[in-house]
């Protein structure tokens, strides 16, 4: 990750498609800053996916202005999430960033929706669980979808970063014209 302004504005735009055209058409939640903070730290490592995490949580955070500190914080626990299982497992696993992405979205909305309930003082039941884990069931079938599109996303940006990084040549002379 070699420009973060890159990734403030990649979060910025995929905070701008989540809450603007895609609940304009109709459509689920994808919860596309989530899946960018996995995405990043499966290609990038545990420490980028915490700190994209970390920055597409905050815009989040500001955009909804309630409880905040909570999206940052579960953005930034999938980013390292994602890390952890990218150092384990092989990045092209068939399936990998759709699993991720739909367990990282249920525990996200799970864990928020706790949360939320504890800071406003409501009682919680087991069955509040399982309504929410079954009127999750359109965001978690997008982000199925959208989870591999956005990692390969994260995975041609972090190829053409290292194509760039291999064609430089030290002294600053690329080859070429100027």
């Amino acid at each position: 990750m070699r420009r973060p302004l890159r990734w403030t504005l990649l979060s910025l735009l995929l905070l701008w498609l989540e809450v603007g055209p895609i609940p304009a058409l109709g459509l689920p939640r994808f919860h596309l800053p989530l899946l960018l903070a996995l995405a990043t730290g499966v290609v990038y490592g545990p420490r980028q996916g915490m700190a994209a995490g970390a920055v597409a949580g905050l815009w989040l955070d500001l955009w909804t202005g309630r409880l905040v500190g909570s999206w940052t914080l579960l953005h930034a626990l999938a980013g390292w999430a994602g890390g952890k299982a990218g150092e384990s497992l092989y990045r092209d696993v068939p399936g990998l960033a759709t699993a991720l992405g739909v367990t990282a979205t249920w525990v996200a909305e799970l864990v928020r929706g706790l949360l939320v309930s504890a800071a406003a003082g409501l009682p919680l039941a087991t069955a509040d669980l399982v309504v929410w884990s079954r009127a999750l069931w359109p965001e978690l079938a997008a982000a199925a979808v959208a989870a591999p599109l956005l990692l390969r996303l994260v995975v041609g940006i972090e190829r053409r970063e290292r194509e760039a990084r291999e064609a430089e040549i030290p002294g600053g002379w690329r080859g070429g014209w100027p």
